[in-house]
């Protein structure tokens, strides 16, 4: 049934009554009401300004309320849950400051704005066409500023009750992640219009990324090309705080592939969107890799289960998580989605991380990445999954989308939920091969974290297999772990990757909310023995691929003969 039938049979049956027990993480303290709800303001406003700690510059950043009742403030309505219309009632309050409203709280996307309280706004309900309204009530909130996974967030306690006037609050964001020489990209977004199935149209999508702390978005909509540098332009003068990439999601056999970057042509049908027919399957791929602009190719939410690639009866016993015989169906493709935004729960998130280990062991070598699979400013927004990508020394002359491809081409891709997490053998690092002729192999792990990511588990494997666990104690504070080991390897080539993870998850206010309600019973993603429902803060490590008889190739455990990496 479309989800919009289901939603006016659920009003019509009364059942919808249940569905406010998916307001248990934000049962909101903004007020939603009716077309007619009065707009008599306040006399309070918060003009917010966002400071980056160390060059003191206005920057981007996530305005968010917790109420007295230590719940998170929700703007919007039911209908921004998952499953639903999300991200409808996403509003630019102030355009000309920079200020979008949505579910999540205040976007304030160039670092300085002026937030009402007690005044009403206008926003889509349910449908997409009745106009309803939100309000930040008056009161006393905890006010939590942030700006994605490298800094810190703040927390302060501020006064806004009625005939305050203008309350100011300049926040001081400490970056606390140090990525030099990586960038965080997401590379699956979709909007609207161009998306027939998004609800988010590109400025809003481009904003929330920039308060997320996102470095670069990939337009991945389906069958029609779009340029967002003009929309990035257009809202942010002098220095850009985001990189925008043109790609599409393209329709495979019963799956999805992203594919960029590609050249934009207006005189073409979908603006030169790629039109290449899905099988023979290799003849596929092989489509796809002659196209101008030498796309990468990315197996979208290999294992959603639906449009899946991997979930596929061509995949043999690989769909039925059988690995005990090389995959059946062509491996062509550069970078695996072991992270989607549709499936952020750790059962989801390790099954897709699974079969791409598994695959690594037969020889089928691609890149980790992660990507939101956003469609919309709620529940799955911009930057959450994301792809850490560590950018060549010798192509900084390049343009973006050439050095992004490149890098995944290499496999120099960490996927995350939000940590940021490196791997290192003497001069090599994530997706490099490393010749260790020795009986120990060294190597070095760093984790990092800002404080609101509840890392509490590293993982060490060499071939899938975890060979050291550490277990960290957290106390709010960011996180920076770094252990060198000297690993035991017999005489075959081996891949050692490295994985986070966390009991606890990630904040739904943050990173999105997907999967909060999965304890509700309404998502069937659910969470890993000992997590909480929810994204836990998960990363894993492209490989380091080491050959230890000196041949400069590499055999995994499975594979029958040694490739060139």
């Amino acid at each position: 049934m479309p989800r919009r039938r289901l939603l006016y049979a659920l009003l019509g049956s009364g059942l919808l009554v249940a569905s406010a027990a998916t307001w248990a993480y934000w049962p909101s303290a903004a007020k939603t009401s009716g077309p007619f709800a009065s707009a008599q303001a306040s006399g309070t406003r918060l003009h917010v300004r966002i400071f980056d700690g160390t060059t003191r510059t206005l920057m981007p950043g996530l305005v968010s309320f917790r109420g007295a009742d230590k719940q998170m403030v929700a703007f919007g309505n039911f209908a921004d849950l998952p499953g639903w219309a999300q991200g409808r009632s996403a509003v630019e309050l102030d355009p000309e400051a920079g200020l979008l409203a949505f579910r999540h709280g205040m976007a304030v996307w160039r670092g300085e704005a002026t937030i009402p309280v007690g005044a009403p706004w206008s926003h889509l309900d349910v449908g997409g066409q009745t106009p309803v309204q939100s309000e930040l009530v008056p009161g006393i909130y905890e006010v939590i500023v942030s700006r994605g996974a490298t800094y810190d967030t703040a927390t302060y306690t501020v006064d806004l009750r009625e005939g305050k006037g203008r309350v100011t609050l300049d926040a001081t964001l400490v970056r606390t992640v140090d990525t030099t020489g990586y960038v965080s990209a997401d590379v699956h977004v979709h909007n609207a219009p161009e998306s027939p199935d998004a609800h988010a149209n590109a400025e809003q999508q481009l904003k929330v990324a920039a308060v997320n702390g996102l470095d670069v978005l990939v337009s991945t909509n389906h069958g029609v090309l779009v340029d967002l540098a003009p929309v990035v332009a257009k809202l942010w003068k002098g220095q850009h705080p985001i990189q925008v990439v043109t790609g599409n999601e393209q329709a495979g056999p019963n799956s999805h592939f992203g594919v960029f970057p590609l050249p934009l042509d207006p005189g073409k049908p979908g603006r030169g969107a790629p039109v290449v027919r899905p099988f023979p399957l290799e003849v596929f791929f092989q489509d796809l890799r002659a196209l101008e602009g030498r796309p990468v190719v990315v197996a979208n939410h290999p294992r959603l289960g639906w449009q899946a690639y991997m979930d596929e009866g061509f995949c043999g016993g690989w769909a039925r998580k059988d690995f005990g015989a090389p995959p059946p169906c062509p491996q062509s493709y550069d970078a695996f989605e072991v992270l989607n935004g549709w499936q952020t729960c750790g059962t989801r998130m390790r099954d897709a991380t699974d079969t791409w280990l598994a695959l690594l062991s037969y020889n089928a070598i691609s890149a980790p990445v992660g990507g939101s699979d956003s469609h919309y400013v709620s529940a799955m927004v911009p930057g959450y999954p994301r792809t850490w990508v560590r950018l060549g020394d010798g192509d900084s002359d390049s343009p973006m989308p050439t050095r992004l491809a490149e890098a995944l081409r290499a496999r120099r891709t960490i996927a995350s939920t939000a940590p940021f997490v490196t791997l290192r053998s003497g001069t090599a690092s994530e997706g490099q091969l490393v010749t260790h002729t020795d009986d120990t192999v060294p190597v070095r792990v760093r984790v990092q974290a800002p404080n609101w990511v509840p890392v509490d588990t590293v993982r060490l494997l060499v071939n899938g297999t975890p060979v050291k666990t550490w277990n960290l104690a957290r106390a709010g504070r960011a996180l920076d772990f770094t252990t060198d080991e000297a690993l035991t390897l017999d005489r075959q080539d081996a891949f050692v990757t490295v994985e986070t993870d966390s009991q606890v998850p990630l904040p739904p206010h943050l990173t999105g909310e997907e999967d909060a309600v999965v304890q509700y019973g309404l998502s069937r993603c659910a969470p890993r023995p000992g997590q909480a429902p929810g994204t836990p803060a998960f990363a894993v490590t492209s490989p380091l691929f080491v050959d230890r008889d000196g041949d400069g190739l590499f055999k995994g455990p499975r594979a029958t003969t040694p490739i060139k990496i």
